[in-house]
């Protein structure tokens, strides 16, 4: 019954005594090479349709609607509005694809929601 004891008392010390040692770790990083984004617009002979609309067409168009009433017009577009005056909730499908499947840049600027890639015009 000593030895068990003695056992115990042995084997609890030992973990009591290195359990307060702190381990050191190295503290390691990666260094990653820079990442250079670059970005071409279609061509005049790409392979898909694109709709380019200058500032005096804009200016015809706006009415003070929400973006998607003003390219209401441009081919394959659908629009949707809550209230149906093109004023609040309004939404933009291209060729059937909701919105978070739509890249819209504003001067370059992405205006994508980012966490669930939906664009919200309100």
């Amino acid at each position: 019954m000593k030895r068990i004891a003695f056992i115990i008392i042995t084997i609890t010390a030992h973990a009591f005594v290195w359990g307060q040692v702190e381990k050191s770790e190295k503290d390691s990083f990666l260094l990653l090479e820079p990442v250079e984004v670059k970005a071409t617009r279609a061509g005049q002979n790409a392979p898909f349709t694109t709709t380019n609309l200058y500032k005096k067409e804009l200016e015809k168009l706006n009415l003070g609607q929400d973006l998607p009433f003003i390219l209401n017009q441009t081919p394959s577009v659908v629009i949707n509005a809550d209230a149906g005056n093109g004023v609040g909730y309004t939404g933009i499908r291209i060729r059937g694809t909701d919105a978070s499947r739509i890249n819209v840049t504003l001067n370059g600027i992405p205006f994508n929601d980012a966490e669930n890639q939906g664009t919200f015009f309100c």
